[in-house]
Parts: structure tokens; sequence; C-alpha cells
């Protein structure tokens, strides 16, 4: 029987709770057809990889439970999205299409655009609800703060009426990846990470996230549940919320610490949306630089060499070694590791900040498009608004890993290095021999640190650098002091 039904389109929201295009959809009358889409095209972008594969069918397989234990089904078809779309078009009399908006990398903004092209030419209307603080549309940043705290503070979406979702033909079963990384994706997952943060580790996120020893626990580990939606951003706000509001009426010695590392935590999930809201504002930054001026700035001195020793954990340096073995092998690091790790390769390497992004994009599991370019080309130099900050990863190696029990356990060419030694191991000589002959420095951190302030400084002294980085900060900028 052709019919009017409502699609809703899951993309990067793999939840049924706080999901306001659902339980509009099951509200507004008609039939609901529950719709993820496993787009091929998606995964073959370079910024891909089968670990963030397997991470979103754990989702989409989690999401897939959720409906059929409430006696409905989450409709699982492969393909691409208009063309599923069109299928469903020639069955039904009428579509209507709901759904999130999404800001993520340069793919998706074009297939979006070409899906409201369709839309348009075929009747269907398209209905697009925030799924975070980030604002469509955008004139100004002025009062954007004021945006995010009262979306953050509004009312939980209620769950839908179930009752209204159907099931078409032609579905798949969800994949069911092996687990190859260190964190199980799914709601039921996110919620125990989120309780054990909660109740638990988050007491030393404070003062416990910039070392990698530590922070493996003391961190929220709630960035790739976030990245693909299992929890919305206003939900974990307002949990997080109700845990501070339990915590200030406890005796001051059982809050120890805990209000800080709280009130820590929070504002980065406000910095979680204010990174992803340049990226909604300025969508091509995952191929251009924010600032023009740095335009061939590395362009013509990229070497292959230095990029693939890099990827490998193979500099000579044991402290950035150590950080990209682990991230290559876990799919997670540290934000300061992360930090160092880019700054390493920009500066010291002199590599494009591009192909820096794309194999870091691809082991991060939780990686998010606008997070991950804005802070890729903030630790580059080319946003024009920030100032170079470039890491020495041997002072980093002494402050965040003193007695080298990172390095050792991940580089295990030094696990019978010395104390005295581990963070610099090639300044002794004959000391390769005793440790499996580690690789000597791929270049020297003193002199790559001066060549990169030099060449950056020069690029702000062009003329119009600054009118530009003016028009870029009024664009872009966080407006908090």
């Amino acid at each position: 029987m052709r019919e009017t039904i409502n699609i809703v389109w899951f993309k990067k929201d793999l939840r049924v709770y706080d999901h306001l295009p659902l339980k509009a959809a099951c509200d507004f009358g008609g039939p609901v057809v529950a719709l993820y889409v496993d787009e091929f095209d998606m995964w073959s972008q370079e910024s891909q990889s089968e670990r963030h594969r397997a991470f979103a069918m754990q989702c989409v397989a989690d999401l897939a439970f959720q409906f059929e234990k409430r006696n409905c089904k989450l409709n699982f078809i492969t393909g691409d999205v208009i063309n599923v779309l069109s299928w469903l078009q020639d069955r039904y009399v009428k579509l209507r299409l709901w759904s999130h908006e999404e800001t993520g990398n340069l793919w998706s903004y074009k297939r979006d655009k070409e899906l409201r092209r369709w839309c348009s030419i075929y009747g269907v209307e398209w209905k697009e609800f925030p799924n975070n603080g980030v604002v469509r549309r955008l004139k100004t940043r002025d009062g954007w703060a004021d945006i995010w705290n009262e979306r953050m503070s509004s009312l939980i979406t209620e769950l839908p009426d179930f009752s209204k979702i159907i099931s078409v033909g032609s579905t798949t079963e969800v994949p069911n990846p092996k687990q190859s990384f260190i964190q199980k994706g799914g709601r039921e997952e996110a919620i125990k990470t989120l309780n054990d943060f909660l109740l638990r580790r988050g007491q030393k996120y404070r003062g416990g996230i910039s070392s990698p020893n530590s922070a493996v626990r003391a961190c929220s580990r709630l960035s790739p549940y976030l990245a693909w939606g299992c929890l919305s951003m206003r939900e974990l706000v307002s949990i997080l919320d109700g845990r501070v509001a339990e915590l200030k009426l406890r005796l001051p010695d059982e809050r120890k610490d805990w209000m800080s590392s709280l009130r820590d935590f929070k504002s980065r999930l406000y910095w979680h949306c204010h990174f992803i809201q340049k990226l909604e504002i300025m969508p091509d930054i995952e191929s251009k630089n924010i600032h023009s001026a740095y335009d061939g700035l590395r362009e013509n001195d990229f070497d292959e060499t230095l990029y693939k020793a890099w990827c490998e954990g193979r500099t000579g340096y044991p402290f950035v070694d150590a950080c990209m073995r682990y991230l290559n092998k876990y799919g997670w690091i540290n934000f300061r590791m992360r930090a160092m790790l880019v700054s390493f390769a920009t500066q010291n390497l002199w590599l494009h900040w591009k192909p820096v992004a794309l194999h870091l994009g691809r082991q991060f599991t939780d990686y998010e498009p606008g997070i991950h370019y804005s802070q890729i080309q903030m630790q580059a130099g080319t946003t024009g608004i920030n100032a170079p900050r470039i890491y020495d990863p041997v002072k980093q190696s002494f402050d965040q890993d003193p007695k080298g029990i990172f390095i050792r356990k991940y580089v295990e060419e030094l696990k019978d290095c010395e104390d005295a030694l581990i963070h610099f191991p090639h300044e002794t000589e004959g000391l390769f021999k005793s440790c499996n002959e580690y690789p000597q420095p791929i270049v020297d951190f003193s002199s790559t640190y001066k060549n990169a302030r030099a060449k950056l400084g020069l690029v702000r002294k062009k003329a119009g650098f600054k009118e530009e980085a003016e028009h870029i900060r009024h664009l872009i900028a966080s407006r908090k002091k």
C-alpha cells in the first residue's frame, strides 16, 4: 500500500534518547521508518579507517538493539543515501525526511548539499534539528556562549512512541566487527564509561589528564561516544550538573578535587562545540589553511621518509615514538600528547599538516572533523590568530613520564635503558648497542625549532596579514576572555 511515511535518518546520532528528530517524526503522524544508511563513499574517504567503521558498527548494532527490545526495527541499508531514498520514494506516495544537523568533513557537507537539491526536486520536506551547541548559519560569534548554555539547559527530549515505527524490505543485518581497540562502541558502553567517570575516575581529572600514564583513567574517555552520538551533549551536561549538585551536599573532604575536576571537564564540553562551530562556519578548513598567508609554506618541503618515521613511531625521540605507537595500537592518546605529535610533525619535521591530519584522523577512534582540523591547524601555526606553540619532546618526556614508564612499555628497544638516559638515549656514545639499535634522531630539535619560528615569523610580517587575521578572529574566535 502506497502511503506517506516519515524517514528518520540516523547519522552520527546513534541513540534513541534525547533524539528530537525521532520524537518529532513519531509525534507528527503517520508511519515512521528508522533508517541508517551504511554509505560506502563515506568509508572510502582518506580520513576514514577500519577502526572507525568497527566502532561505528558496534554503535549501530547497539542502536538496533534499542529498537528491537521495543518491538520495532532499525532499517540498516548499504548504499548511497540518495539512491536509498529514491527507492523509498518509488514505494510510497510521499516522504518526509527528519534528521539532526551534521557538521562533518567536506564529503558529508557536499553530500548534504546534493541531498538538499534532490529533496527540492522531488518535493521531499527535510526537517533538520540541532544536535549539540553548534549553530547553523551563524553570522557572528557574539553571544554564541549564551546559545550554548541555553541549549544545554533545555529539557531532555522524551522517548518517542515506538509503536509508530515500521520496517521496510531489503534491509541487512548490521556487521559484527571484531574488537580491535581499547574502547567498544554503543550506548550501553557509553553509559558505563560515563558512570565510571562521574563516580570514580573523574576525581583525578584535574592534574591527571596531561601524562599518558594517568590520562587513560583520568580522562573521561567519552569522546568517541560524543563523536558518534551515543550520548547527546545536552544529556551529558544534564547528568554532569546533577552530579555536581549532589557533590555540593557532601562534606568538603568527601568532595575533595571533585568540584574543580568536574568544572574543568564541563569547560571542555563547551570547547568541544566551540571547535566544531569553526568548521560549521569555515567548512573548507579540512583542505585549506585557515589564513591564506601560509599557502605554499610547507607544500614543497614534504619529506616522505620523515613522514613515514613519524607515522611508525621511529623518530629517535623516545616520548614521541611511545605516544605514536600507543595511538596506533589503541586508537587514543590524551590531548597534550596529540598536540605534541602534531607540533613535532609540522614544526620540527616541517611536514604539511594535511597528511599529518590524515594519519592521525585514521588512528583516532574519536575522530571528530571539527575538532580535528581546527586543532591540527592551530598546532601547525596556520590559523593566523593563535601564537605558534612548539613542544619540546624531551621536556615533555621529563615532565609527563619522568621515570620512563610509558616509554619503556611502548618502545621496547629501550626497555633496559637506564633512567638517566631514557629521555635522550642518543646523547651517550655506544648506547645503541645496549638498546637494540633504537634509531638516532631524524632531526635536531634545536635547529628545526629555530627554523620553524623564523619561517612562521616571516609570514606574520606579510602585507595584509593582520587584516585577514582580524576577519578570521571575527568569524571563529571565542569571545571568552
